[in-house]
Formats: structure tokens, sequence, C-alpha cells
């Protein structure tokens, strides 16, 4: 009896160590995820909490003082709350196989949605056109942190399905 109340207790750990990667993940959203050429060609990294918040971002680029103007964009913060949430699904479910699968299902779609970065980053500023937007190093980390997510999510799931079919039949 003492044995299987410890593996009850123990079984779902694993999801905290899912949890803290996506956690990462979403860590990385806030390093400069897309990039434009300026006018004369050289690649600048657009800083995260513009792009979402909003407001003047002003590089040097070759002696040259260049503004990016934002506004701020829905898209972005609906993007970063369906990660929040499947954070919250998965730290939440440590053993549920429902809570996980809409963890699953919130991190599949924001991961999907996160290569649509240029069209939302042109949907919420008209001035920038989503052609010379391109992806940069914190989209990148972001996506392995919940791509590993993923697979070990899927793992996850199968094993509280098989554990909870296991105990029904007990």
């Amino acid at each position: 009896m003492d044995e299987d109340k410890r593996k009850q207790k123990t079984i779902g750990w694993p999801s905290y160590l899912v949890a803290i990667l996506m956690l990462v993940g979403i860590g990385f959203l806030f390093l400069p995820i897309l990039g434009t050429r300026a006018s004369d060609g050289t690649y600048v990294s657009l800083h995260s909490f513009y792009v979402y918040f909003g407001g003047l971002q002003m590089e040097v680029v070759n002696g040259v003082r260049v503004t990016f103007p934002f506004s701020f964009n829905v898209w972005f913060l609906v993007l970063l709350s369906v990660f929040v949430l499947a954070f919250l699904a998965v730290l939440f479910g440590r053993n549920t196989p429902a809570n996980l699968t809409v963890g699953l299902f919130l991190l599949l779609a924001g991961t999907i949605a996160l290569f649509f970065s240029p069209q939302f980053l042109a949907l919420g500023n008209p001035s920038m056109n989503a052609a010379d937007v391109s992806y940069d190093y914190g989209l990148f980390l972001a996506v392995f942190c919940f791509v590993l997510s993923i697979l070990f999510l899927v793992i996850l799931i199968v094993r509280s399905k098989r554990y909870w079919r296991k105990r029904r039949r007990k």
C-alpha cells in the first residue's frame, strides 16, 4: 500500500521539468525573435519588448541613426498568452492526461504560430513589410525548447494514460 501511494505521488514529476523547459522557451521569446535590413542593407535585430508592447527603437548603423517605430501588437500578446496557458496546463496537470493534452495542443498551436511572426508584426505595424523581416536567434532557441517540450509531453501523456488504465483495473 505504501509503495502504491508513493508511486501515485511521484508519477507526474517529469511534468515539472517540461514546465521549466517551457518557461525557458517563453524567456527566449524576449530575446530578439525578428530582424530586418536597414536602408543600407545592414541586418538589425528588433528588440522583442518593442515588437510586443510598442515604442521607438533607435539603432546606429554605420554612423547613421535608424529608428523603427512600433505600435502595441495584440497578435503577439495573444501568442504569448497561449504559451503561458500551455505552461500552466502542464504545471498543474501533473498526472492528468486531459491537462497535459490541453497543454500539448496549446504548445503545438503556439509553436506553429511562431513561424507567422513576420505577418503578425506586419499586422500590428503597417509600416513594416513582412517580406523584409526575417527570423532571429531568439525564435530558434524558443522553438527548440518548445519542440523538446512537445516530445516530452507526448511521452508524459502516454505514461499517464497507462498509469490510469492500470490503476482502474485494480
